[in-house]
């Protein structure tokens, strides 16, 4: 029964905040957030999304995902109040993106269901575009392997989309992708496609140029 935790920086008073555990269809891929001011964080219970103050008092449920759905990743702008949502179906490669307001109200679809697996997403500093991932290849198969998933940027006004895993090495996978703080550039995951070799970090521009690798035998990378 997975619960969030605050602690100081140096791993002192840990505390839990939560009294109903984070959960969904695979721990995993599970994501929770910040509100924009910092006072609330949001976190997924299977198909409910759920706010709580950062002392752990007035849980409230946000939303509820489509029938059939779970929650698996959110994001909160820090412009508009506005959340982007991941939701998962049947198995891992059933997902939509949703965007949704405060009072659980479904604004959009930035993102149906697509063959092959999807990740993310994050909104850009400024809330006009959302950052995320896509295995282009299509492919599906038990395990949830992917082949050629890529970093995707799409401007949620007019929707065009922007591949930015143009110089991403044949045979490999981009993912978990986050912004750096002033939005010039683009930190993520890059790890071959056989699923059992190591996961190293890079940082790439907004355009798909300057790639350049961070660390080596690492994931789950964030830019603060």
């Amino acid at each position: 029964e997975p619960h969030i935790y605050l602690m100081d920086r140096d791993g002192s008073n840990a505390t839990q905040l939560t009294q109903v555990p984070i959960a969904g269809f695979d721990l995993l891929e599970l994501d929770f957030c910040w509100s924009p001011d910092g006072t609330q964080i949001l976190y997924m219970n299977n198909n409910r999304l759920f706010v709580i103050n950062r002392d752990g008092t007035g849980l409230r449920q946000m939303a509820e995902a489509p029938n059939g759905h779970t929650f698996t990743e959110c994001d909160w702008s820090e412009t508009d109040n506005r959340i982007l949502v991941r939701t998962t179906g049947k198995d891992v490669y059933t997902s939509m993106i949703f965007l949704i307001d405060t009072n659980g109200n479904y604004i959009s679809q930035p993102h149906p269901n697509t063959p092959g697996r999807t990740g993310g997403p994050v909104f850009s500093i400024d809330g006009k575009y959302m950052l995320y991932t896509q295995d282009v290849s299509g492919f599906e198969i038990t395990s949830g392997r992917q082949l050629d998933s890529r970093l995707f940027l799409k401007n949620l006004s007019n929707q065009s989309i922007r591949d930015i895993s143009l110089l991403k090495p044949a045979g490999t996978n981009d993912l978990d992708p986050r912004f750096s703080p002033d939005g010039s550039k683009v930190i993520f995951v890059n790890t071959n496609n056989d699923g059992i070799s190591p996961s190293h970090i890079y940082t790439v521009d907004v355009d798909g140029e300057n790639r350049e690798l961070l660390f080596e035998n690492a994931e789950m990378p964030e830019w603060k």
